[in-house]
């Protein structure tokens, strides 16, 4: 007997059966659960003795039922994922994946395609340094870069809590082969932001509840950390929050790297929010 949780169309969780969708109707069970997920946006994860289970429709789930399942299909540790797909008016069962974190990852990339706000989920556009006004906070953190020994990045501090009001995270990785990993995150981020942030903690940068986001860190950092030199960009991303859905975020990004020991790499990334920043248009 699978236990579902359930997610509906605006990504809240029911254990147990959502009520009815209307007075007179006589579906019930397995029957109620399959309208939902066939016809509300529905989306559900469960346990069984051989693993987790998710159940949704592609054409119809909505963002914030299948940002629900990913978090916790994050969490899901080492289960096997499977997943029954109803389309062609039938359930279809795949195998997604032998641990969570890959099975998230797997589970977008067969919904993905048939998703249209995926694949402009983010968007980037590079920044030349010398764009930066003399007053902005990028522009002190790249002169301090610039003029810091890497076995003093304590002096960063002031600047990192004051100028940034806490808008950074540290990304590290021990070797050159060695994943890039975010250790560390700033308290000046809206709290949905910080929420999406701290499930990542501690984890490879691709290795994050929203898989489509997680590939753009994986780009970018790993660009910053091959050149070492620095990488700043306009970004215009559209993140899956659980309850939230697509949740958008418009802000410049700026990744510093420094090299505190021989083979050993830091990540530095400061951001800040900019409203007037928009590479989608009307498209979002």
């Amino acid at each position: 007997m699978v236990q579902w949780l359930i997610f509906d169309s605006v990504g809240g969780p029911w254990r147990g059966m959502p009520p009815k969708p209307f007075g007179h109707c006589t579906l019930q069970g397995e029957e109620l659960l399959d309208y939902y997920l066939i016809n509300g946006g529905y989306a559900a994860i469960g346990m069984s003795r051989n693993g987790v289970l998710v159940r949704l429709r592609p054409a119809t789930v909505s963002d914030a039922a299948l940002s629900s399942v990913l978090y916790r299909l994050a969490d899901a540790g080492n289960h096997s994922v499977a997943a029954a797909l109803f389309e062609n008016d039938r359930w279809n069962w795949v195998i997604i994946g032998g641990e969570g974190i890959a099975a998230m990852s797997r589970l977008v990339e067969v919904v993905g395609p048939r998703l249209p706000f995926v694949r402009q989920a983010v968007l980037r556009r590079p920044l030349r340094l010398a764009s930066m006004p003399a007053s902005c906070p990028l522009l002190h953190a790249i002169r301090a870069w610039d003029g810091i020994d890497s076995n003093k990045m304590g002096d960063l501090e002031p600047l990192l809590h004051n100028a940034l009001n806490g808008r950074y995270a540290w990304v590290e990785r021990e070797t050159r082969l060695s994943p890039l990993v975010l250790t560390e995150i700033g308290n000046g981020f809206p709290d949905n932001i910080k929420d999406f942030l701290d499930a990542s903690l501690g984890r490879r940068i691709d290795e994050q509840p929203d898989p489509i986001y997680a590939r753009y860190c994986r780009e970018a950092y790993g660009t910053a950390a091959d050149t070492e030199q620095p990488l700043l960009e306009e970004v215009d991303a559209l993140l899956m929050l659980p309850g939230h859905g697509r949740v958008r975020r418009t802000y410049r990004r700026l990744i510093l790297p420094f090299k505190p020991s021989l083979g050993r790499l830091r990540l530095l990334c400061a951001s800040i929010e900019d409203g007037s920043i928009d590479l989608r248009g009307k498209a979002a």
